[in-house]
């Protein structure tokens, strides 16, 4: 819509909860903010592909509280269990306690999702480093201690986007190998990995191995959006 980034109908489709398996996860799930499709596959794609920066802004706010949102409920025990939808975001926080959580744990370390060198030089900036600041400015304003760090990066081996990459076969190929840790800033650290599109799993599925065998506990992972056929 005109002078709209987002107008009131893409944003309340980016207000949910969606779930994945993630095996080696702490709480056993990657989530997203919306399904990949429609308005909000565009969206993306422009953001991501297109520098259409001005997304940084909405796309910040609904993946930091989706992120809020999970962390929260897992730290107050409650049985909350996401599956495909858990309802709409805002209602996932009990707000009649309005207690602010304790930071009874260890600082998360927030990590972006890298980007193959191609893609870098393609799109001229790292586009989930925002996605990643805006968690990193929510966790802490609630006293859940945390920091944004780019621990890991892409084999310079590894061109092909995942969303380009066919079949379940060929993005497991092109991820089994794809990540370089540096393992003194993950080592004994919890960390949350952070993404734009989760396609069939197994890049982040990767990016958790690589994590664990350099000592990290992986408590999840975040994203913007999800293939519908990839919930459940």
């Amino acid at each position: 819509k005109p002078d709209e980034i987002l107008c009131k109908n893409c944003l309340n489709l980016m207000n949910h909860v969606y779930s994945k398996d993630l095996p080696g996860s702490e709480y056993k799930k990657l989530y997203a903010c919306s399904l990949y499709e429609g308005p909000i596959r565009t969206a993306i794609l422009s953001w991501k592909d297109h520098n259409d920066i001005e997304c940084d802004t909405p796309f910040s706010k609904v993946i930091s509280s989706l992120t809020y949102t999970v962390i929260a409920n897992h730290k107050q025990k409650e049985n909350t269990k996401y599956t495909t939808i858990s309802g709409n975001i805002s209602h996932c926080i009990d707000r009649k306690s309005n207690k602010t959580l304790q930071n009874n744990d260890s600082e998360i370390i927030i990590i972006p999702m890298p980007s193959s060198k191609k893609s870098l030089h393609n799109r001229g900036r790292k586009h989930i480093i925002p996605l990643a600041k805006a968690i990193e400015s929510t966790l802490n304003l609630h006293k859940i201690k945390s920091r944004v760090c780019c621990a890991i990066r892409m084999n310079k081996n590894v061109s092909n986007k995942s969303v380009q990459t066919s079949g379940i076969k060929g993005r497991l190929a092109r991820s089994a190998n794809a990540f370089i840790v540096t393992k003194n800033l993950v080592e004994n650290r919890k960390v949350i990995i952070v993404d734009d599109i989760v396609t069939t799993g197994s890049t982040m599925s990767n990016c958790t191995n690589a994590l664990k065998k350099s000592g990290a506990t992986v408590i999840a992972g975040f994203a913007l959006a999800i293939t519908t056929s990839k919930i459940h």
